[in-house]
Protein backbone atom coordinates (compact mmCIF):
# COMPACT_ATOMS: atom_id res chain seq x y z
CA UNK A 1 0.00 0.00 0.00
CA UNK A 2 1.13 3.75 -0.87
CA UNK A 3 1.50 5.64 1.75
CA UNK A 4 1.35 9.75 1.38
CA UNK A 5 2.69 11.99 4.01
CA UNK A 6 1.34 15.30 5.23
CA UNK A 7 3.54 17.83 5.39
CA UNK A 8 2.71 19.36 8.61
CA UNK A 9 4.30 22.73 8.13
CA UNK A 10 1.50 23.65 6.07
CA UNK A 11 -0.85 24.77 9.43
CA UNK A 12 2.19 27.49 10.39
CA UNK A 13 2.87 28.12 6.44
CA UNK A 14 2.33 32.36 6.12
CA UNK A 15 1.34 31.51 2.51
CA UNK A 16 -1.78 30.11 4.15
CA UNK A 17 -2.37 32.67 6.77
CA UNK A 18 -5.20 35.11 4.29
CA UNK A 19 -6.97 31.46 2.87
CA UNK A 20 -9.99 31.15 4.50
CA UNK A 21 -11.87 28.41 2.26
CA UNK A 22 -11.56 25.05 3.78
CA UNK A 23 -11.29 23.57 0.42
CA UNK A 24 -8.04 24.63 -0.57
CA UNK A 25 -6.70 22.95 2.57
CA UNK A 26 -8.72 19.98 1.21
CA UNK A 27 -7.66 20.07 -2.07
CA UNK A 28 -3.82 20.85 -1.37
CA UNK A 29 -3.48 17.78 1.47
CA UNK A 30 -5.28 15.60 -1.32
CA UNK A 31 -2.60 16.78 -3.72
CA UNK A 32 0.32 15.94 -1.69
CA UNK A 33 -1.47 12.68 -0.89
CA UNK A 34 -3.21 11.20 -4.01
CA UNK A 35 -2.32 7.92 -5.12
CA UNK A 36 -0.93 9.43 -8.83
CA UNK A 37 1.18 11.90 -6.84
CA UNK A 38 5.05 11.33 -7.63
CA UNK A 39 8.16 12.55 -5.92
CA UNK A 40 8.80 15.48 -8.28
CA UNK A 41 5.10 16.54 -7.66
CA UNK A 42 4.21 16.84 -11.36
CA UNK A 43 1.35 14.20 -12.91
CA UNK A 44 -1.16 14.31 -15.19
CA UNK A 45 -4.47 15.78 -12.50
CA UNK A 46 -7.85 14.35 -13.04
CA UNK A 47 -10.49 16.32 -11.79
CA UNK A 48 -13.31 13.53 -12.00
CA UNK A 49 -10.61 11.47 -9.96
CA UNK A 50 -10.37 14.74 -7.10
CA UNK A 51 -14.24 14.53 -6.83
CA UNK A 52 -14.86 11.53 -6.33
CA UNK A 53 -12.33 10.97 -3.71
CA UNK A 54 -12.74 14.56 -2.12
CA UNK A 55 -16.26 14.93 -2.62
CA UNK A 56 -15.96 18.23 -3.70
CA UNK A 57 -17.62 19.37 -7.18
CA UNK A 58 -15.94 20.33 -9.53
CA UNK A 59 -16.71 24.09 -9.74
CA UNK A 60 -15.68 24.25 -5.77
CA UNK A 61 -12.21 22.12 -7.18
CA UNK A 62 -11.54 24.81 -9.63
CA UNK A 63 -12.01 27.48 -6.82
CA UNK A 64 -9.47 25.82 -5.00
CA UNK A 65 -6.79 25.58 -7.70
CA UNK A 66 -7.26 28.89 -8.31
CA UNK A 67 -6.25 30.21 -5.02
CA UNK A 68 -3.23 27.27 -4.63
CA UNK A 69 -1.95 28.81 -8.68
CA UNK A 70 -2.65 32.57 -8.13
CA UNK A 71 -4.67 33.27 -5.23
CA UNK A 72 -3.72 34.27 -1.25
CA UNK A 73 -1.32 31.04 -1.89
CA UNK A 74 1.30 32.50 -3.76
CA UNK A 75 1.28 29.85 -5.84
CA UNK A 76 1.53 26.71 -4.33
CA UNK A 77 0.48 24.94 -7.39
CA UNK A 78 0.76 25.78 -11.24
CA UNK A 79 -2.02 23.80 -13.47
CA UNK A 80 -2.39 23.34 -17.42
CA UNK A 81 -5.67 23.07 -18.20
CA UNK A 82 -5.54 21.89 -21.46
CA UNK A 83 -2.32 19.07 -21.00
CA UNK A 84 -3.82 18.25 -17.65
CA UNK A 85 -0.58 18.60 -15.81
CA UNK A 86 -0.47 20.22 -12.57
CA UNK A 87 2.92 20.56 -10.49
CA UNK A 88 2.63 21.01 -6.56
CA UNK A 89 5.74 22.96 -6.31
CA UNK A 90 7.39 22.37 -2.51
CA UNK A 91 7.31 18.95 -3.12
CA UNK A 92 10.10 18.06 -4.85
CA UNK A 93 12.51 20.06 -2.81
CA UNK A 94 10.94 18.69 0.58
CA UNK A 95 11.69 14.77 -0.50
CA UNK A 96 15.28 15.33 -1.93
CA UNK A 97 17.06 17.66 0.50
CA UNK A 98 19.90 14.91 -0.26
CA UNK A 99 20.58 12.86 -2.92
CA UNK A 100 19.41 9.19 -2.24
CA UNK A 101 21.19 6.16 -2.84
CA UNK A 102 21.87 4.49 -5.78
CA UNK A 103 18.13 2.66 -6.83
CA UNK A 104 16.29 6.21 -6.26
CA UNK A 105 18.71 8.20 -8.24
CA UNK A 106 18.15 6.00 -11.19
CA UNK A 107 14.42 6.25 -10.78
CA UNK A 108 14.55 9.69 -10.31
CA UNK A 109 16.38 10.70 -13.05
CA UNK A 110 14.44 8.10 -15.53
CA UNK A 111 11.52 10.21 -14.28
CA UNK A 112 13.23 13.73 -14.76
CA UNK A 113 14.22 12.63 -18.45
CA UNK A 114 10.86 11.87 -19.21
CA UNK A 115 9.20 15.16 -18.04
CA UNK A 116 12.10 17.26 -20.11
CA UNK A 117 10.70 15.45 -23.21
CA UNK A 118 7.56 15.14 -22.29
CA UNK A 119 4.62 18.11 -22.94
CA UNK A 120 4.86 19.34 -19.64
CA UNK A 121 4.78 22.96 -19.71
CA UNK A 122 6.65 24.09 -16.94
CA UNK A 123 9.56 21.86 -17.13
CA UNK A 124 11.97 25.56 -17.46
CA UNK A 125 10.09 26.70 -14.05
CA UNK A 126 10.92 23.49 -12.71
CA UNK A 127 14.67 23.32 -13.77
CA UNK A 128 15.37 27.27 -12.30
CA UNK A 129 13.54 26.35 -8.87
CA UNK A 130 15.76 22.84 -8.48
CA UNK A 131 18.70 23.56 -10.56
CA UNK A 132 21.27 22.60 -8.07
CA UNK A 133 19.12 19.59 -7.39
CA UNK A 134 18.84 18.23 -10.75
CA UNK A 135 22.24 18.78 -11.54
CA UNK A 136 23.13 16.70 -8.79
CA UNK A 137 20.58 13.89 -10.10
CA UNK A 138 22.52 13.75 -13.46
CA UNK A 139 25.90 14.34 -12.05
CA UNK A 140 25.00 11.16 -9.49
CA UNK A 141 23.44 9.21 -12.42
CA UNK A 142 26.69 9.71 -14.72
CA UNK A 143 29.07 8.52 -11.38
CA UNK A 144 26.52 5.16 -11.01
CA UNK A 145 27.07 4.38 -14.84
CA UNK A 146 30.19 4.25 -14.35
CA UNK A 147 30.98 2.21 -10.88
CA UNK A 148 28.00 0.35 -11.17
CA UNK A 149 28.60 -3.47 -11.90
CA UNK A 150 25.72 -4.07 -13.75
CA UNK A 151 23.64 -1.80 -16.78
CA UNK A 152 21.91 1.32 -15.38
CA UNK A 153 19.93 0.96 -18.55
CA UNK A 154 18.71 -1.75 -20.79
CA UNK A 155 20.20 -5.07 -20.07
CA UNK A 156 23.74 -5.50 -21.42
CA UNK A 157 24.09 -9.28 -23.86
CA UNK A 158 27.73 -8.26 -24.40
CA UNK A 159 29.11 -7.48 -20.78
CA UNK A 160 32.12 -9.66 -20.77
CA UNK A 161 32.77 -9.59 -24.10
CA UNK A 162 33.33 -5.88 -24.38
CA UNK A 163 34.08 -5.01 -20.84
CA UNK A 164 38.05 -4.05 -21.61
CA UNK A 165 36.72 -1.75 -23.95
CA UNK A 166 36.26 1.83 -23.62
CA UNK A 167 34.59 4.81 -25.25
CA UNK A 168 35.88 8.02 -24.38
CA UNK A 169 36.90 6.65 -20.52
CA UNK A 170 33.63 5.10 -20.07
CA UNK A 171 33.32 1.29 -20.34
CA UNK A 172 30.84 0.41 -23.32
CA UNK A 173 28.01 -0.23 -20.91
CA UNK A 174 28.14 2.80 -19.51
CA UNK A 175 28.66 4.65 -23.33
CA UNK A 176 26.09 2.35 -24.62
CA UNK A 177 23.95 3.59 -21.99
CA UNK A 178 24.27 7.22 -22.72
CA UNK A 179 23.64 6.84 -26.18
CA UNK A 180 20.19 4.95 -25.97
CA UNK A 181 19.52 7.54 -23.31
CA UNK A 182 20.02 10.34 -25.73
CA UNK A 183 18.60 8.70 -29.16
CA UNK A 184 15.57 7.72 -27.39
CA UNK A 185 15.46 10.99 -25.76
CA UNK A 186 15.65 12.77 -29.25
CA UNK A 187 12.68 10.76 -30.80
CA UNK A 188 10.49 11.92 -27.87
CA UNK A 189 11.40 15.44 -28.73
CA UNK A 190 11.40 15.25 -32.44
CA UNK A 191 7.50 13.78 -31.96
CA UNK A 192 6.25 16.43 -30.21
CA UNK A 193 8.42 19.20 -32.38
CA UNK A 194 6.25 17.40 -35.27
CA UNK A 195 3.33 17.87 -33.21
CA UNK A 196 4.04 21.92 -32.92
CA UNK A 197 2.59 24.61 -34.88
CA UNK A 198 5.07 26.51 -36.49
CA UNK A 199 4.40 30.03 -34.32
CA UNK A 200 4.49 27.04 -31.68
CA UNK A 201 8.59 26.51 -32.89
CA UNK A 202 9.46 30.10 -33.45
CA UNK A 203 7.32 31.80 -30.56
CA UNK A 204 7.22 30.21 -27.70
CA UNK A 205 9.63 29.09 -24.95
CA UNK A 206 9.01 25.73 -25.23
CA UNK A 207 9.44 26.00 -28.93
CA UNK A 208 12.95 27.65 -28.47
CA UNK A 209 13.77 25.31 -25.10
CA UNK A 210 12.95 22.26 -27.16
CA UNK A 211 15.01 23.29 -30.43
CA UNK A 212 17.94 23.85 -28.15
CA UNK A 213 17.30 20.34 -26.28
CA UNK A 214 17.36 18.42 -29.75
CA UNK A 215 20.27 20.13 -30.58
CA UNK A 216 22.03 19.01 -27.64
CA UNK A 217 21.05 16.06 -27.63
CA UNK A 218 22.26 15.68 -31.80
CA UNK A 219 25.34 17.00 -30.47
CA UNK A 220 25.84 14.31 -27.44
CA UNK A 221 24.88 11.35 -30.18
CA UNK A 222 27.37 12.68 -32.65
CA UNK A 223 30.44 12.77 -29.80
CA UNK A 224 29.48 9.27 -28.54
CA UNK A 225 29.88 7.95 -32.50
CA UNK A 226 33.22 9.14 -33.05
Amino acid sequence: MKVGNIDSTIWSDPDFDEVDNPDVFLLYIYLTTCPEIPSTGIFRFSKRNACNDSRLSIERIDEAIRQLENGETHGKIMYDESTRWIWVKGLFGRTYKNIPHANLVINVWNMLNQLMVSDFPYWMEFENKYSDLVKGFQNSFKELKKTSAGPVCGPNKNKNKNKNKNIKGESVRGGASEMWMATEALKACQAIWDGMSAPEKTKTVRGQELRKRMKDLKQQIAMGGK
